[in-house]
């Protein structure tokens, strides 16, 4: 069965260097590189995608949808943000735990999580590293004696 990829657009370009630095010059063609990169990953080759841009700041009054090959494109209304459009997406999702979310927002993930899906970021593209969240992850507490104390346990993050 094939998966729902769901990606926020934005959010991943400005959270991948690549795509990062390619935006500084021109967004559009940040957006298509993302595209494309998308279309190219052997491990989505068989799974439908939706990439999420906001377009609030425009004057589209409502969502915009097109295609690119089996890539729906969709840009919020300018009464929407892609988050909400995001989080509306999942509630509406009959499968959300074959559903997978690409954002590093932690809003989205947390709702993403919540909806029973799958979550990866920009940085699971670039070196397949988990999500670490945030810098706390990498400190380590002070040893002590006593029971030790266990990690909380993270979902496993998805590598695309």
């Amino acid at each position: 069965m094939a998966r729902h990829i769901i990606v926020d657009g934005y959010n991943v370009i400005k959270r991948d260097r690549e795509l990062l630095a390619l935006e500084r010059k021109s967004l559009e063609a940040a957006r298509g590189r993302l595209l494309a990169l998308l279309g190219q990953s052997r491990r989505l080759k068989n799974d439908q995608i939706t990439v999420v841009f906001d377009g609030s700041a425009t004057n589209l009054s409502f969502p915009v949808s097109s295609t690119q090959g089996r890539i729906r494109i969709i840009y919020s209304g300018n009464q929407e943000s892609a988050d909400s459009l995001i989080q509306r997406l999942l509630s509406s999702t009959p499968t959300a735990a074959n559903t997978v979310v690409l954002s590093d927002d932690r809003e989205i993930r947390d709702a993403a999580l919540g909806y029973g899906s799958t979550v990866g970021g920009a940085a699971s593209r670039q070196t397949g590293l988990p999500y670490s969240g945030h810098h706390e992850d990498s400190q380590r507490a002070p040893d002590k004696k006593g029971p030790a104390k266990r990690p909380k346990r993270k979902s496993p993050e998805f590598r695309w």
